[in-house]
């Protein structure tokens, strides 16, 4: 008689295997702010313990910045990093009494300089205060002034920019502004330089970092980093970022694969060994992300983990990360699902390129790309997360068979986080598979916003719960899915689309490479919905050829009115995602050039 199949864990039962006391995931109770939360508890000597692991490593492969060609790249271990590291806190600790609490700029694009410096301020206990280099002077002068670094340390790019603005910053009680790379092709030669392959440090200064002297009164809920948010709707946001807070990414990326191996009807003990064992391959990662953006430093901190070779790019181009695959046989990937798609698409890409795992979120995915990145590469392991800046780091994440069979899912909240949905307008919690409000629970929450206790106070309740400004459902299994942020859902004559709906059924149409959904305006419906799109290459469509394809995909008040061709890749900001605030306006230019036509008609 054949046996009975295995029922499937739950969520639930498999989050309940592997953080039970005594487990090496094991999760405490901890009191933060007044209230009980679940927490893994990591501290300083993790990154240390790494560097020394994975020592004689390559780490990064990078080029020089600017004006330097960015074909001339140089490889660096972890043991040089860390070493590195060492001699620049021991100079920061010297020549400017930077100790656990300090807040220290960087401001700069993807480089090893940047690494080096975050590093060494976290060797130090310090604050790295991470500024967005792509925002404009205004934004940048108002996160130096909200956060008020005692020392910023920048590429020559972002220097450059900042440094006009110099005197006003000094009277705000920003401290000095060095670049840590040459000035010399930019209008502000003459501005101060630091050498970080050549600061002074005292043996003294450089052994007290080493043996952590100072650091004991650093504690998991320390301040670990600041971050701002993206500034889409207004100016930054600063974000304040726990030592615990910002290192749980770790562990969580380690417990999606252990709650796969639970799913897939392994034992307790054969799913955390998948999770802890160590690869004896070096995996080859694709950094396109900026690490000025919480997933492009999440990205980073978890090569810590596996000892894996990051390629950094300065930003983002399909063209030229399709060639760092193919020099240095890169075989994972990861950031938002744009880069991912991008990839697949690129006409540049051979055939039996290997990739081996692919790690998306900050962005709803097409609904197809999964199955076309599987049908590409059978054995890929992919991963899709949903998280955000104030959440320092990931809210929901799955990996393998779970995302494959629920595609329009970001994944069940990771052990640490209660996910629920609310009514938008009441705040009522509703059930399974009801639309409203994402809201989240736990320890990775920030406390606040920066100095800005009027927008802490809208965006955290009473009880600790965040609103995400994301719409979605929560399924009866506990899987999350997202359909909107509340500011993009399209009002149609009192009915909400979402975006996510339309650009759906127009990714079905194998001639698009991207797709962004906006509003147009209607005098008598209020909103219509219009459409972005670019080609892949070789492609060709009309407009109407497109809407003719969506047509009978979609409901008819989700059906769009207008496509826009792009010329062009669609507008992104640096972490890939999509500008909308751009493709809207540009759609809504041209809608009503459309309409004046029509009207002659």
């Amino acid at each position: 008689m054949a046996a009975k199949p295995r029922k499937q864990l739950s969520i639930a039962e498999c989050d309940a295997l592997f953080i039970r006391p005594g487990t090496l995931f094991e999760m405490s109770p901890e009191i933060i702010n007044g209230r009980e939360y679940r927490g893994w508890r990591m501290v300083r000597p993790y990154l240390v313990d790494r560097m020394n692991k994975w020592a004689s490593r390559v780490f990064i492969n990078a080029c020089r910045d600017e004006p330097y060609p960015k074909d001339e790249r140089f490889d660096y271990t972890f043991g040089e990093i860390h070493r590195r590291a060492l001699q620049v806190a021991g100079w920061l600790r010297e020549t400017h009494g930077v100790r656990v609490g300090t807040r220290v700029g960087v401001l700069g694009f993807n480089s090893v300089e940047w690494a080096v410096v975050w590093v060494a301020l976290h060797l130090l206990g310090a604050v790295p205060t991470i500024i967005n280099s792509w925002v404009q002077p205004d934004a940048l002068v108002h996160c130096l002034t909200l956060s008020k670094p005692v020392l910023v340390l920048a590429d020559a790019k972002s220097a450059d920019a900042v440094a006009p603005y110099s005197a006003e910053l000094k009277a705000a009680g920003v401290g000095p502004i060095m670049a840590w790379s040459t000035m010399e092709h930019l209008t502000h030669k003459d501005h101060p330089v630091v050498d970080l392959w050549g600061v002074p440090a005292s043996k003294e200064a450089v052994l007290a970092v080493t043996t952590g002297d100072g650091l004991e009164s650093l504690t998991p809920q320390s301040l670990g980093s600041i971050f701002f948010t993206s500034g889409t709707t207004g100016l930054p946001k600063g974000v304040p970022m726990t030592q615990q807070g910002l290192l749980h990414n770790l562990k969580c990326g380690q417990s999606m694969v252990i709650r796969a191996a639970l799913r897939a009807g392994a034992p307790l003990d054969m799913a955390l060994a998948l999770a802890v064992t160590e690869n004896t391959e070096q995996a080859r990662a694709l950094h396109a992300v900026p690490m000025f953006h919480v997933t492009g430093g999440g990205q980073f901190l978890n090569s810590f983990n596996d000892g894996k070779k990051m390629h950094f790019m300065r930003r983002w181009s399909a063209t030229d990360a399709v060639e760092l695959l193919i020099k240095y046989k890169i075989n994972q990937v990861s950031g938002v699902p744009a880069i991912s798609n991008a990839i697949l698409q690129h006409p540049g890409l051979p055939d039996d390129h290997q990739l081996t795992a692919v790690m998306y979120g900050g962005a709803a995915p097409p609904e197809r790309l999964g199955a076309d990145m599987k049908n590409r590469w059978p054995e890929l392991v992919l991963n899709h997360a949903w998280g955000m800046t104030e959440c320092q780091g990931l809210i929901t994440s799955f990996v393998g068979p779970d995302y494959l069979e629920r595609p329009k899912s970001c994944g069940p909240p990771i052990p640490s986080n209660d996910v629920r949905v609310v009514d938008i307008e009441t705040r009522r919690v509703l059930g399974p598979n009801e639309v409203g409000s994402l809201e989240v629970r736990g320890y990775n929450v920030m406390s606040g916003y920066l100095d800005d206790p009027a927008a802490t106070a809208k965006a955290i309740d009473k009880d600790g719960w965040f609103d995400s400004g994301d719409v979605g459902c929560i399924d009866k299994d506990g899987f999350v899915y997202i359909s909107d942020r509340i500011k993009d859902i399209i009002i149609r004559g009192g009915e909400n689309i979402a975006s996510e709906e339309v650009e759906n059924a127009i990714y079905r149409d194998d001639r698009i490479a991207e797709a962004a959904s906006v509003p147009v305006p209607d005098d008598m419906l209020g909103e219509l919905v219009a459409v972005g799109v670019s080609l892949k290459p070789g492609a060709k469509a009309t407009p109407e050829e497109i809407i003719a394809a969506a047509t009978p995909r979609l409901r008819r008040e989700a059906r769009p009115v207008f496509v826009w061709v792009s010329d062009d890749v669609l507008p992104m900001n640096a972490n890939g995602k999509y500008l909308k605030s751009e493709i809207k306006k540009t759609v809504q230019a041209l809608y009503k050039q459309h309409k004046a036509r029509e009207a002659k008609l």
